[in-house]
């Protein structure tokens, strides 16, 4: 009797041995796959010789904004018509505040945006001009380096000639 033990021992350690291997190798396969996908997915979402994320665009056509933000709807609104588009969007993110401004200041500038003015330090206020329009950029940091920017876009108003 005691060798039966010992044989069905020694073939459970051999099942149990071999199922990890099994497992091991499944989970090596499944990991390399899921690594390609991802660097496919990465370099679908980088803007070719920079390598840096394609910046994406809301409500705004010619706003750019960093793929790392998310859209709160709730406080967001945009009014739209025929003629204009015009409104608050209201993202967050965990980027720095220095790398959002290094992107807005880049990417307004290639979308046409001409950078008027700009206040820094506590928080950081971006004013740009295209056209006939404003965009106001609202750059705030928050806690655990999450930041949150709003963007402001409206007409300007016409020049009253007196």
């Amino acid at each position: 009797m005691e060798k039966k033990r010992t044989w069905t021992t020694n073939y459970q350690i051999g099942i149990v041995v071999l199922l990890s291997l099994f497992l091991a190798v499944c989970s090596c396969a499944g990991t390399g796959k899921t690594q390609v996908v991802q660097a496919e997915e990465t370099a679908a979402s980088t803007s070719g010789e920079q390598g840096e994320p394609l910046p994406v665009y809301y409500d705004f056509k010619d706003v750019p904004v960093p793929p790392e933000l998310s859209l709160d709807k709730k406080r967001s609104f945009v009014y739209s018509n025929a003629d204009i588009t015009a409104g608050v969007l209201v993202l967050e993110g965990r980027m720095a505040r220095e790398t959002l401004v290094g992107f807005f200041l880049d990417h307004m500038n290639r979308n046409g945006w001409l950078l008027r003015s700009s206040f820094r330090y506590n928080r950081t206020i971006l004013n740009f001009e295209k056209g006939q329009r404003s965009c106001l950029i609202f750059i705030t940091g928050g806690s655990a380096g999450k930041s949150k920017v709003e963007i402001w876009l409206a007409p300007q108003l016409a020049s009253s000639a007196s």
